[in-house]
Formats: structure tokens, C-alpha cells, sequence
């Protein structure tokens, strides 16, 4: 009786059925299989039995579980050591990837990109780099104290851990513009390779990346590139999940939706800072070129302010806490766009502006009396209330506000306007020229919007509205010659080195006394239409050809349209 076809053991098919990988079936023992009569070839058996692999038994779940809290036990004995140690246990799998950190994935290849960018500035003559971070630390994190330097850090210390940090801080300190242009485009290149090629994320990106945002604009570069630099920022939070809190347990951990080896489970005040300084930084380019929108507020940064309020690591924390609470007002006021609202009562039922202003006001004195006595009196902070107050009550100078003689609610929110301008001067000029050079971004944004306010202020035409008593008050062309003369000896002082591009202080200088030049003549001009006294102001005829040079060019000035030029105000600058 003929047996039924069997399929051929495994490893005993034949050489053709191996070969091709299909099933050998061999009616009888020692027959050609069906597939090579089938194919008409010749059916050769293996001589030999192939074996199976066998699997290594793997370790069980508990010797898995033991090893990885090895591996965490190892990490922290030497998180005092250097990175090296730590990603030599990463690599040997002692470190679980859901618990990688950033700086140590992205510490070697950052320090690698850097090197060169640091060697090649000890090619030229520098400023000494301790004066270098002296500077940093005493003249600019004043104004926005988003990371916390130890003052027994060196230079050295800081070129080693922190080189990409460092070369930012060498780009916005150096005198010489010709230098600033050459670091600014070693700066966007590390940046290039890291993020983009490499899709390197970490901390110390996104802080050198704050820096040249804040500090950064006001130097030498050809294009704008705020915009750019805070949406790099705003990505690398995140990726790395900065502005939400981070994971606990193992099931957080599996259920987080970022990439892992990025994730912390801890955050540090580093991070807090970081975040808490991009949410600034935002809503001021935001507020000021209206072309971005502002890092989303999150209940984990709201944390983020309290824990900086509680923290005794260093007292600037108070500073930034501070800052973020006004700034964060100052966002609210640009999302109710009051001068939109009064415009559009005569068509919709809707509140007045002075109703929202009055209850903004109220919110904002509350932050203020909540400051300790030291941080009311400090200058950083009573010029971020000075301009808030100014942008909660702005919205009387556009020309849809509506204007009668008997209109009290527009005279005493005009004269608030006044008021918190003159509170604002009257604390800006109390800085010493020496100064000057720490201003951040925020800073000349203030400026050059309390100075077009004012203008405004002086050419506001209403039969209740006394101009004369303005210029006696605060007096637009005395504080724009003052402060553009001020920007020239500060730029003096500090020793910057035209030898590239004019200086941002010099060109800064230049471009306030076109500017009031211009409002001058628009001003006379006014007042004797009006049969008003023009006043004895006098322009000379150089000063009048300087303001020709600058004031056509101003829209083709890119850094000036960033830095001078809010989003509301560009048609109405020059009017």
C-alpha cells in the first residue's frame, strides 16, 4: 500500500526546497520530492541535518528589574563625576533609556561642535573672560535673570561645561562688531548641525539660544531673526517636555508621549528657569511683532513660579517670578485688544475698554503689593509696571477712541497714560551709561514705545486735552535728544568697536534722533495750524540731514523693524 506524502523533517529537505526556501514533500523514502519532478530537476537530499538555534534563556523579570536599579544606583554615585563616566554606564546598559538625561546624550557632540568656535576667538584679542562673565552676570541678568551662575563659577568652568552657552555669552559681550558678525554665524551653524541634522535636543540649547534672543538683537546680524530663534526654543521645550510635568512612575513613563531617551524624571530648576524665560522672551517678541504667538501658559509653569517664589538657591528667582506675573498681564491685555473693543462698541454690545482697563490695574497693583519692600523699589521691575500700566490704558490714543469736551473718562485715562510715561523716564534715566550695555530686547522694546506714546501724547488733538501742559510735564524732544545722546557715550564707555558694522548703541542713538527730528517738525508744524506757540526748539542743518540719512531707510533696517516697530504702531510711527 503507497503511503501518504510526508513533509520532509526539518533540516532534511532537499537542496532545491532549502535553496528556495519551500516546503520539501517526499511521497516515498528515498523518491525525488513533488517540486523538483514537478520542475523536472534533480532532487538532491542533504547530507547532513541542520540544527536548530537555541535560544539562550533569558533572565526573568525580577533579575531584569535588579539590574536596572543597579544600573539607576551607579548613575547617581556619579552624578558628581564627569559625563564621560556616565555615558560609558549608557553604553554598557547600566542606564535604562527612559531615564537618559539630556545633557549627557548631546554633552559630547556639543562640546566637539564648539571647540572650534571657542579656539578660533582666542585668535583674536579678547576681552578678558572672567570680566567677560562678570559682565554677564552683574550688567545683563539683571534685567532678566532666566539661569543662575554660582559666583565662584570661573570662565574656565564655564567654557568646559557649558561650551555652546559660553559662546553665546562670548557673542553678545564682545566689542567688536566685526567679531559679534563672525560668532553669530558659527552660532546658527553649531545650531544647524545639533538641531537640525543631528536632532540634538537639550537645556543648554535652549539657553544659549535665550541668551541670543534676549541680548542678541541689539548686535550685529543682517536679517531678522527673533521670530526664528524663539520658535527653535519654543521646539526644544517641547520635545523635552519643559512646560509640562514630568513623569513619576512607570506607568507615566510608558503612557508620556515624547521621545524617550529625552525624558527626565525630575525637574530641576535649571529647566524651570528656562521655560519660565522663554515664556518672557515669547510674549515679548509676540507682543511687540505680533508675527508668533506666545509659548502656551501650562499649569506645570504656574509650579514653576511657586517653586522659584519658595526657592532659597539664589535671590534673582524672586526677580524672575516677578517678571513672569507682569509680563503674563501684559499678554492678557494684548488678547483683549481694548482699543479693538472701543471701537467696536457703536455696533455690538460691549463693555468699555476703561471697564477691562480698571479691572487689569486692579490685578496688577495686587502683583506689585505682593513683591517683598526690596523688589518694589527695584528698577527692572518698576519699569515693567510703568510700561503695563501704559499698555493697559494705550488704548486711548488710537483714533478710534471717541473724543467730546465733556468726555472725562478720555482726559483722566490720557493723563494716566502721562503719568506712568513720567514714572517710567523718571526711572530709566537713573541708569548709569556704563549700564546700558545690559539692556536686554525688553528693554529698547519699552523704550521706544514710551517715547511714540508720548508723542502721541503731545499731538493728541481734544478740547479738554492741554498739549502745552505735556511738554511741561515730560517734554518728547528733551528726552529724545537726551537718550540718543546718552546711547552715544554709553557706546563710548563701554568701548565698542565699530570695525564690522556701526554699533547697535551708536545706530540705536542715530535712529531716536531721527525720530525726534521728525515728531519736532510734526509738532511745530501743528501748532502753528493751530496758532499755538511752536516753541524755540531749533534744528540745525546737520541734524536735519541725519534725519533725511535714517528716516526713509527705516523700513529697510531689519533689526530695527524688529527691534523698534510693534506690530500696531507701524502705520502710525511717522503719522
Amino acid at each position: 500500500m503507497e503511503q501518504p506524502p510526508q513533509h520532509a523533517a526539518y533540516g532534511t529537505a532537499c537542496t532545491n526546497c532549502a535553496r528556495s526556501k519551500c516546503r520539501c514533500v517526499i511521497p516515498n523514502p528515498g523518491d525525488a520530492c513533488e517540486r523538483c519532478r514537478r520542475l523536472g530537476k534533480v532532487c538532491v537530499q542533504s547530507g547532513t541535518k541542520r540544527k536548530r538555534e537555541v535560544t539562550k534563556t533569558s533572565t526573568s523579570r525580577n533579575e531584569q528589574l535588579e539590574a536596572k536599579i543597579d544600573g539607576l544606583v551607579s548613575l547617581l554615585k556619579s552624578s558628581t563625576g564627569s559625563p564621560a563616566a556616565v555615558e560609558t554606564q549608557r553604553v554598557n546598559g547600566l542606564i535604562p533609556v527612559s531615564f537618559r538625561s539630556p545633557a549627557v546624550e548631546t554633552h559630547r557632540s556639543c562640546v566637539m561642535s564648539t571647540a572650534a568656535s571657542l579656539q578660533s576667538l582666542d585668535e583674536a584679542p579678547p576681552m578678558n573672560e572672567q570680566e567677560i562673565l562678570h559682565e554677564f552676570m552683574a550688567l545683563r541678568l539683571i534685567h532678566l535673570p532666566f539661569i543662575h551662575i554660582p559666583s565662584h563659577t570661573s570662565a574656565a568652568d564655564m567654557r568646559a561645561t557649558k561650551p555652546f552657552l559660553w559662546l553665546c555669552i562670548r557673542a553678545i559681550s564682545t566689542r567688536s562688531t566685526l567679531q559679534q558678525t563672525k560668532l553669530y554665524s558659527q552660532i546658527r551653524t553649531i545650531l544647524g548641525q545639533s538641531m537640525v541634522s543631528e536632532l540634538e535636543r537639550s537645556t543648554e540649547q535652549l539657553l544659549g539660544l535665550l541668551v541670543c534672543i534676549a541680548w542678541g538683537n541689539l548686535q550685529v546680524h543682517q536679517r531678522p531673526f527673533l521670530t526664528l530663534f524663539t520658535q527653535l526654543s519654543i521646539s526644544i521645550v517641547f520635545d523635552l517636555g519643559l512646560n509640562v510635568k514630568p513623569p513619576t512612575g512607570p506607568d507615566e513613563k510608558a503612557n508620556y508621549r515624547f521621545h524617550k531617551p529625552w525624558i527626565s524624571g525630575r525637574r530641576t530648576m535649571e529647566e524651570r528657569r528656562a521655560v519660565l524665560g522663554l515664556y518672557f522672551l515669547s510674549s515679548v517678541v509676540s507682543c511687540n511683532l505680533d508675527r508668533i504667538d506666545t509659548l502656551r501658559w501650562t499649569p506645570h509653569m504656574a509650579e514653576c513660579v511657586n517653586q522659584l517664589q519658595q526657592s532659597e538657591e539664589c535671590e534673582s528667582d524672586l526677580l524672575l517670578a516677578a517678571l513672569v506675573k507682569i509680563q503674563k498681564l501684559v499678554d492678557k491685555i494684548r488678547q483683549f485688544r481694548l482699543h479693538e473693543r472701543e471701537a467696536g462698541r457703536a455696533v455690538s454690545l460691549r463693555p468699555p475698554a476703561l471697564f477691562y482697563a480698571k479691572a487689569l490695574q486692579t490685578e496688577l497693583d495686587d502683583a506689585k503689593r505682593q513683591l517683598r519692600p526690596d523688589l518694589q523699589s527695584n528698577r527692572v521691575l518698576l519699569n515693567y509696571y510703568y510700561h503695563a500700566q501704559l499698555k493697559i490704558y494705550e488704548f486711548v490714543l488710537f483714533d478710534e477712541f471717541p473724543t467730546s469736551p465733556s468726555n472725562f473718562d478720555r482726559l483722566e485715562t490720557l493723563y494716566i497714560c502721562l503719568s506712568a510715561i513720567k514714572n517710567y523716564f523718571d526711572v530709566f534715566l537713573t541708569y548709569a551709561q556704563a549700564e546700558y550695555v545690559g539692556f536686554s530686547t525688553s528693554s529698547f522694546f519699552q523704550l521706544t514705545h514710551c517715547m511714540m506714546c508720548l508723542y502721541r501724547l503731545s499731538a493728541t488733538e481734544d478740547p479738554s486735552w492741554d498739549r502745552m501742559e505735556v511738554v511741561k510735564t515730560l517734554d518728547v524732544i528733551v528726552i529724545g535728544r537726551r537718550i540718543a545722546q546718552n546711547f552715544r557715550d554709553a557706546a563710548t564707555a563701554a568701548g565698542l568697536i565699530a570695525d564690522g558694522q556701526p554699533d547697535h548703541l551708536t545706530r540705536l542713538a542715530s535712529v531716536v534722533e531721527s525720530a525726534t527730528t521728525h515728531w519736532e517738525s510734526k509738532l511745530r508744524a501743528q501748532a502753528v495750524s493751530q496758532g499755538l506757540p511752536a516753541g524755540d526748539q531749533n534744528i540745525n542743518s546737520g541734524e536735519m540731514s541725519q534725519a533725511e540719512e535714517y528716516v526713509p531707510e527705516l523700513t529697510d533696517e531689519f533689526w530695527l523693524s524688529d527691534l523698534l516697530v510693534p506690530m500696531e504702531w507701524q502705520e502710525n510711527v511717522y503719522s
